[in-house]
Order: C-alpha cells, then sequence, then structure tokens
C-alpha cells in the first residue's frame, strides 16, 4: 500500500491513533464502509449491518447484548402494536406525543410507521448512546438487524 492510501486507510481505521490498524478496528472499518454503500445504495429502506467485534473484550459496565436488544425490540412492538399489524403507528392504542417521541428517534424512512428493523436499529443507537455516557472507553454494540435487507447488493456477516 503506498503511503496516500495507508494515510488514507489510517484516518478512517485506526480510532485509537495509533498508527497501526489492528483485527478489531479492520472489523468496524469494512462495517462503516458497508453501511456507506448502503446509505448511498439503498436510500429508501436500508438497514445498517451490525455484526459482532470477536476482537474486541466486553467491558462491564455494558449491560445489553444483541439478543437483549432483540427481546427488548419484540418486547415493545409486542406491546405497542395494539392491531397487530406488525409495526406502531398512530392507529395504535398510543397517544400522539408519545408516538412523536418514538417517531422522532426511530422511523428512519419517514413513513410514520415504525417496523421491528427501525425499532432495534433505535435500541441499538440507545444502548451506544447510554455506553458513550456512562462507559469509559466504550465500544459501540454491533448487532446485525435480523430481518432480510430490502437491498440487493448488501453484505451479511
Amino acid at each position: 500500500m503506498d503511503g496516500d492510501h495507508k494515510e488514507l486507510f489510517n484516518v478512517v481505521c485506526d480510532t485509537n491513533e495509533d498508527d497501526i490498524v489492528d483485527m478489531c478496528e479492520l472489523h468496524d472499518c469494512m462495517m462503516k464502509v458497508e453501511n456507506r454503500w448502503r446509505e448511498n445504495n439503498c436510500p429508501v429502506h436500508h438497514h445498517k449491518l451490525y455484526c459482532f467485534n470477536p476482537y474486541t473484550p466486553c467491558e462491564e459496565c455494558i449491560k445489553w447484548t444483541c439478543d437483549d436488544v432483540y427481546e427488548k425490540t419484540e418486547c415493545a412492538l409486542n406491546d405497542m402494536d395494539s392491531d397487530g399489524n406488525g409495526y406502531v403507528n398512530l392507529h395504535d392504542a398510543m397517544d400522539k406525543e408519545h408516538f412523536d417521541h418514538y417517531y422522532a428517534m426511530c422511523d428512519k424512512n419517514n413513513n410514520g410507521n415504525l417496523d421491528f428493523g427501525e425499532m432495534f436499529e433505535c435500541l441499538v443507537a440507545m444502548e451506544n448512546e447510554y455506553r458513550i455516557e456512562n462507559c469509559e472507553n466504550a465500544i459501540e454494540l454491533y448487532c446485525e438487524v435480523p430481518v432480510d435487507p430490502e437491498c440487493p447488493g448488501t453484505w451479511d456477516c
């Protein structure tokens, strides 16, 4: 790799700025690249790719795993989807103020419906915000959205 490419690679992937891109950083960097591709090529309805990073140790302050997020998403959808159509919207038994709060945080495609994938990604984002605020040197939680992507060409873990 020539010097210019190595410098660009280090800027993008060397998150701890030690001039070495280790396996942990390479893993995260590949996901960032894939998620940028999805954002550019699947603009209407794309879910971010989250793959468990086997190269990072867990920190003690971290509470949720991907299984926890999945379970909490299922519970939230079951509790809030009162008409059983598979997503949450204003037709469900929820006050507008409460729905507007979730809609603003989670409705990525702005269609007025919160589906499982959007709620799942939203809970992962909330967990990562918790980690940043409460855990020194927090490592981001990566979880694959457990639904099939609706855009051909996306990578999987």
